[in-house]
């Protein structure tokens, strides 16, 4: 009945005109933190699923698709979870050079990556991309991205190798909180050394829920948002990431530095660098060959083949399957412990960049993001983390300390849907305390308050994280 009365309030909200002053409303901040707000049990909206709660949690499609659609989504699951093969002979297929055969094997069950947890472990979920002030397109010898997988006939590159720093933070109620810093390095390289200004730049595989509602969410709200110069003087300057798509400058969304605008840009780079597979506008050199890879360029889908790999109608179906991967729906939204470490979440200031809540733009084209109220958790802004999260990154849309803010939905099911994973953008922390107790920057004074708390304050708050 409650999901009927859910049901009847999402289409009211999506056919009916709704003023922006209504809409403010609805997504102001909460001030009532002894019980749950009105459907906040449903962060995707409408699309949110209610299916069982199990370690495929994250592969659901939208609640609110259509049966026709549900058969395009499968196509898309299909595509999403192939191993794609290498046809040498004519250069059609994946590589020369790439890290995964699939897009499930880095988003295992469309879920969080995680650092190798052995010297036998492939850095499946792991990348490493490579940068070079001197050089456009990262190393002179090995590019953008460092591949550790090749075809028949061709060296991969080499190996990732990641060694650990310890260090103790004391909280203020005595506990102890072991973190660990990730050092990565590159061994046996194939192709001769990194030129010494090459520095490496290792990202693991976020998370699918949700991106289509991401994308659903208004410019003006996101914009609405930034505080580049701190005005208010909150200690807050996010800024929006503008990046060139085409000829024109658009917010970036997606990716650890939101550096891409939209999920079919986001998939064409994924399937370019990963798995060295071409697509429009992505043709030269996938795989990404070098002058210094002879044998590779050779093989290359760009040098053999004038089409590309993965056709606009290959392309659509995996788009639309990222673009419906359905949220969750919450476990207790309305339990005392999880309320009582919302109000702690919000005082302490974590709302200030993960924002709670929207109403995604009004569009018959996708459907099922339209004009729906969403707890994502993130202000899809760049905000200066400090020089602990630094990497030497001097991309256009973010700086080295920069980062976006990573949606919190879903993430107390990580361990369920993954049962290895890493939180932050190497993911260096095994745990929420740990993720948090990186924080610095313009989150500095919120992770200071997080140490300061009680033992019971600090369990609270992890409760109503976890339970997003």
């Amino acid at each position: 009945m409650f999901r009927v009365l859910f049901l009847v309030f999402v289409f009211l909200l999506s056919s009916s005109p709704v003023s922006g002053s209504n809409d403010a409303q609805i997504v102001k901040h909460a001030t009532d933190f002894t019980k749950s707000e009105v459907y906040e049990e449903y962060p995707g909206g409408s699309a949110t699923h209610l299916k069982l709660i199990n370690e495929d949690a994250f592969s659901f499609p939208s609640a609110n698709m259509s049966f026709t659609r549900q058969l395009d989504f499968a196509i898309g699951n299909r595509l999403f979870t192939r191993n794609w093969a290498s046809i040498e002979s004519g250069a059609r297929g994946i590589g020369p050079l790439f890290n995964a055969r699939s897009c499930q094997a880095c988003h295992f069950k469309d879920g969080r990556g995680h650092l190798p947890t052995s010297s036998h472990d492939d850095a499946i979920s792991l990348i490493i991309k490579l940068g070079n002030a001197e050089f456009a397109a990262g190393d002179p010898v090995y590019g953008e991205q460092f591949q550790d997988f090749s075809v028949a006939g061709i060296k991969s590159e080499g190996r990732v190798a990641v060694s650990y720093s310890i260090s103790n933070v004391k909280l203020a109620d005595g506990s102890i909180v072991e973190l660990r810093k990730p050092e990565f390095s590159l061994t046996s390289l194939e192709y001769g050394k990194l030129a010494p200004q090459t520095y490496l730049k290792p990202r693991i595989a976020p998370p699918m829920i949700g991106l289509g509602l991401l994308q659903a969410i208004s410019a003006d709200d996101i914009q609405g948002n930034a505080d580049p110069t701190d005005v208010d003087g909150d200690g807050i300057s996010g800024r929006v990431s503008y990046v060139s798509y085409g000829a024109s400058e658009l917010i970036g969304r997606f990716g650890w530095k939101a550096e891409t605008h939209t999920i079919r840009q986001q998939t064409q780079l994924a399937f370019f660098h990963d798995m060295g597979l071409s697509s429009e506008g992505y043709y030269e050199n996938a795989g990404g060959c070098t002058p210094r890879q002879q044998e590779c360029l050779k093989l290359s889908a760009s040098q053999a083949v004038p089409s590309v790999e993965l056709d606009s109608e290959l392309l659509d179906a995996i788009t639309f399957y990222a673009s419906n991967l359905s949220v969750p729906k919450r476990q207790g939204a309305n339990n005392a412990q999880v309320l009582a470490g919302k109000e702690i979440f919000y005082d302490i200031g974590c709302a200030s960049c993960h924002r709670p809540k929207y109403i995604t733009k009004q569009s018959d084209t996708p459907p099922e993001q339209s004009r729906q109220l969403i707890w994502p958790y993130t202000d899809l802004l760049l905000h200066d983390m400090g020089p602990q999260l630094a990497d030497a990154d001097p991309k256009k849309s973010a700086n080295a300390r920069e980062w976006r803010t990573p949606p919190l939905w879903g993430i107390g099911l990580t361990s369920l849907v993954n049962q290895e994973y890493g939180f932050l953008h190497d993911g260096r922390a095994r745990t929420i305390i740990e993720a948090i107790l990186w924080h610095g920057g313009e989150a500095q004074q919120s992770k200071e308050r997080v140490v300061e708390l009680s033992q019971k304050q600090r369990t609270q708050l992890i409760k109503f994280i976890n339970s997003l």
